[in-house]
């Protein structure tokens, strides 16, 4: 990510309001959070542009100098019946470095909804389940996923 401007159409350095980030030091007046695989400082003069809240937060495992994000949460290859066509399931160029933390949601297990036509009949839907658990965390300005087993939950 390059330098922050005061350009309106320049939001890639922006943090929208609603989103949650865990707090990774204070300086001063200045809150640095974890954003984009980076550290983000947010001006907060005495916390009057954040408050807490309770979450579950994700940490790479210790030993992992980063792991991997998805763009998606399919279901591994071997894991879809004959007929369905299988989905990549490919990390993002993002990766979360060691050390960082981020909110999370889940964990989920991976899955994939086949509905090849517009029918009603149930017959021509398959609902594709997975065995890999994932969480969902925010990064950035988008949603990416990461395996459960790549991470900890940490308090």
């Amino acid at each position: 990510m390059g330098p922050g401007t005061t350009n309106v159409e320049g939001w890639a350095d922006q943090a929208d309001y609603g989103q949650r980030f865990v707090l990774a030091q204070r300086q001063g007046d200045w809150a640095g959070i974890w954003f984009d695989g980076q550290l983000a400082w947010l001006f907060d003069p005495a916390g009057a542009n954040t408050r807490a809240a309770k979450a579950t937060v994700v940490t790479p495992k210790a030993g992992l100098a980063s792991i991997p994000t998805y763009g998606v949460a399919y279901p591994d290859a071997s894991e879809y019946p004959p007929g369905i066509g299988v989905r990549q399931f490919a990390p993002l160029e993002y990766t979360i470095p060691a050390g960082q933390r981020y909110v999370a949601t889940g964990p989920f297990t991976t899955d994939f909804y086949s509905a090849p036509t517009y029918t009603l009949d149930p017959h021509d839907h398959t609902v594709v389940e997975g065995a890999k658990q994932l969480y969902q965390v925010s990064y950035g300005h988008r949603f990416v996923y990461v395996l459960a087993s790549d991470v900890d939950v940490v308090p």
